[in-house]
């Protein structure tokens, strides 16, 4: 719970970073569209995805940081758990961008 918590703090202000670093954006970290934008809501539709797995800590408490963090938009935040390393966000990028996107109805 206190994680949790904690974890949400550190959505909000990376949020509010993002928006100050890219004039009022809110990039997913991986396919960089913008998630504020997007829906035209007034808030981002996009998660914070943890670089390490909180499965993998055995209940031990540990402090999540900013770089502990990244905000991606929920098609990338689901691939990213697909890879082997669930960490490697360069991995995701290269795969991203790599992909050919085909018109609908083909």
């Amino acid at each position: 719970r206190r994680i949790e918590r904690r974890t949400n703090h550190l959505r909000r202000r990376l949020i509010s970073m993002s928006q100050a670093e890219n004039e009022g954006r809110v990039p997913c970290e991986a396919c960089e569209t913008d998630m504020l934008g997007r829906y035209n809501l007034d808030v981002p539709i996009i998660d914070c995805h943890h670089l390490f797995p909180l499965s993998e800590l055995d209940g031990e408490e540990v402090e999540t940081t900013e770089d502990d963090l990244a905000l991606l938009c929920p098609s990338c935040h689901r691939a990213i758990h697909k890879l082997d390393d669930c960490s490697n966000l360069d991995e995701l990028r290269r795969l991203f961008h790599n992909v050919s996107f085909l018109p609908l109805g083909l």
